[in-house]
């Protein structure tokens, strides 16, 4: 919780989380790979008497996770972004949590998709307590909400384009012989994700 992780699916094919409450996830998704972030409502430890207190959090939350993004963004080439929030009654928890997520990603560049959501589970016995789960063990990336697949994708491995004369390949990329920690990925060379 309150954490952002990533996953390069040739190297490792799932990604996800559960247990979500009243969490909020926001995840991007691209033929390549997914970073997923699972978003508490409040920051650990928070001072219960700031009323800014949430706002601020995934404000926080959302600037380093883009920074994160955009160091892979070459990489990921045309992703998919999500935010994924739960219900609560009759609608959005955290409606302006929400919008703030909604404008982190659009500003990086992202499309985003608000419409995926899951309801705050009541009880413990509940199967999915909240979850999110990316699955590309099948070469299709199916991404997940509860039990439901809201997007399915193909699976491809990195643009390799025109790999350079001084490059090598390694099985998974064509690695730089005279650095390698770089490898030619849609076009360009980058750090070795």
């Amino acid at each position: 919780m309150n954490g952002f992780d990533s996953t390069i699916f040739s190297q490792t094919p799932c990604i996800g989380t559960d247990q979500l409450g009243s969490c909020s996830v926001v995840l991007i998704v691209s033929p390549q790979a997914a970073i997923l972030g699972h978003v508490a409502p409040r920051p650990d430890g928070n001072d219960t008497d700031d009323p800014y207190a949430g706002d601020n959090h995934v404000r926080s939350f959302m600037d380093r996770l883009i920074t994160y993004y955009r160091q892979y963004q070459n990489f990921m080439g045309s992703p998919n972004s999500w935010v994924i929030c739960a219900i609560f009654g009759p609608g959005i928890a955290l409606p302006d949590q929400q919008k703030i997520m909604e404008e982190k990603l659009r500003d990086a560049g992202l499309s985003v998709d608000t419409s995926q959501t899951y309801r705050v589970p009541y009880n413990t016995d509940h199967l999915d307590r909240g979850s999110v789960f990316v699955d590309a063990r099948s070469g299709t990336i199916q991404v997940y909400v509860e039990n439901r697949i809201i997007r399915s994708i193909a699976a491809t491995s990195p643009s390799l384009g025109s790999a350079p004369a001084d490059s090598r390949w390694d099985g998974q990329y064509y690695v730089s012989t005279q650095n390698p920690a770089y490898v030619w990925i849609n076009g360009a060379w980058a750090i070795r994700p």
